[in-house]
């Protein structure tokens, strides 16, 4: 699990995981980017998308979140677009790529109306850093 730190893969590319919103000991985004360079790529980790609006002028490329189930029961697919910044897809902003997944899981009710379950296979390229 990585929680509230940061590890580097292949020394290539930067993942970072943040404990949920929930956590009262829960760091800001920006005292977990101790560790960014600005030649690597940077992926942040998180339950939920909650923060978008604190994450997108960060030096970080890529934001990966679920939690929202997609909304899991209609009418709650629509009426979590009014207050939730990305309740599912993907959204560029600022430099940042936001994905958000609807899972696989169920929250209390045990099914899912107006939404599907599912798992995303992400393929990272390469790209040109300086």
């Amino acid at each position: 699990m990585i929680d509230n730190k940061s590890v580097w893969l292949d020394d290539s590319v930067l993942l970072i995981g943040r404990s949920d919103e929930t956590d009262p000991a829960r760091p800001a985004a920006t005292d977990l980017l101790s560790e960014v360079r600005a030649d690597k790529p940077v992926i942040f980790l998180e339950h939920s998308p909650a923060d978008l609006a604190q994450i997108k002028g960060l030096p970080i490329d890529l934001h990966l979140s679920g939690h929202t189930h997609g909304g899991q029961i209609f009418p709650l697919t629509t009426l979590l677009k009014w207050f939730t910044p990305l309740v599912y897809g993907a959204k560029q902003l600022e430099g940042t790529q936001f994905l958000v997944t609807s899972g696989y899981g169920i929250g209390a009710v045990p099914f899912r109306l107006g939404t599907r379950s599912e798992i995303w296979l992400i393929t990272l390229t390469g790209q040109a850093y300086s």
